[in-house]
């Protein structure tokens, strides 16, 4: 490749400014969950879950499931972010974010200690 030809890349981007005008920012946050008016979000995913015949469950938000161990449902108590895993004195080793993930879907499913709301 010769050091004065340019990049595919380049070629390529100039292409699609070329096509469709100079490049716009992306919005800051495309999370629809943030982006569209309160319940509409919700709304949405009822609709589809009743469209291919599911369930949405709510589990309460303040539910302490990175806290809560899997095994033996005894709370641990606040951690810093900073903690990734922790150890519970039955034996078990869990890593926060996979711990919590796995109390969710057991909430959800209604093997746990959360109030929840079946829609």
């Amino acid at each position: 490749m010769c050091a004065s030809a340019p990049s595919f890349t380049a070629e390529v981007k100039a292409h699609a400014e070329a096509r469709q005008g100079p490049s716009v920012p992306a919005p800051a946050s495309r999370n629809p969950s943030t982006t569209l008016p309160g319940g509409q979000f919700l709304g949405m995913i009822e609709d589809k879950a009743a469209r291919y015949g599911r369930t949405v469950v709510k589990v309460d938000k303040f539910f302490p499931s990175s806290q809560t161990c899997l095994v033996c449902g005894r709370a641990d108590g606040k951690n810093p972010l900073s903690i990734r895993s922790w150890s519970c004195p039955c034996g078990a080793v869990h890593d926060r974010d996979l711990n919590a993930a796995r109390n969710i879907l057991a909430a959800g499913r209604g093997r746990g200690e959360t109030p929840v709301e079946r829609r």
